[in-house]
């Protein structure tokens, strides 16, 4: 049975939205992604898949 989550998933979209919209879809790499959301890869992939 999986752990239940311990981070607001719409925060975590929020943040992951503003880095595409500043850097562009193109150059946003998975290290951005993890680095504003404050997800480990795990995580992230877990709960959205991939970029």
């Amino acid at each position: 049975m999986p752990r239940p989550r311990e981070f607001d998933e719409g925060l975590v979209l929020l943040a992951i939205r503003d880095e595409f919209w500043d850097k562009g879809y193109a150059a946003t790499s998975m290290d951005d992604l993890l680095r504003v959301s404050g997800l480990g890869k795990g995580s992230l992939y877990g709960a959205f898949g991939d970029k």
